[in-house]
């Protein structure tokens, strides 16, 4: 029983979560999914995001994507906010760094995205985000999922 809450305590008060592709596990996922969808949401509002980079359920399953091949959370914002201010198919980005192996800074770059301001605005926007979201909603998921 230490053990389980040992396990909780580390995973849900932990700093540092590391979401990269080999590390990618369940409980990530899991912590993972209300901020995703608020992310999702956010962007999905015209005042946010006045191009359609995320109407269709093929689009919003490349967010998902990115977040399964190790984007952290800022990146994550960043990303979107670049696609939609720029009007950028998200597909084409996630090819470009899967298939070429460019970071999402390069694409940045590439079109001419300031990418100081606009990261500083994306951790802001992620920091409000992680405000509302509850972190005891991971804890009642895990216990659910392993107790029930």
């Amino acid at each position: 029983m230490l053990s389980i809450i040992l396990f909780l305590h580390i995973n849900l008060f932990s700093n540092e979560y590391d979401v990269s592709t080999h590390t990618y596990t369940i409980e990530y996922s899991i912590y993972d999914s209300g901020f995703t969808k608020k992310v999702i949401d956010y962007f999905s509002l015209p005042d946010n995001c006045p191009s359609d980079i995320l109407i269709t359920d093929d689009k919003l399953a490349k967010v998902y994507e990115l977040k399964k091949i190790g984007f952290y959370r800022t990146e994550l914002i960043f990303l979107i906010k670049m696609c939609c201010e720029k009007s950028i198919n998200i597909e084409t980005v996630l090819n470009e760094i899967k298939d070429e192996g460019k970071t999402v800074f390069d694409i940045a770059k590439k079109n001419n995205y300031d990418i100081i301001k606009n990261f500083s605005e994306s951790n802001k926007i992620k920091n409000k985000f992680e405000k509302e979201l509850k972190e005891t909603n991971l804890l009642k998921v895990l216990i659910e999922k392993y107790f029930k």
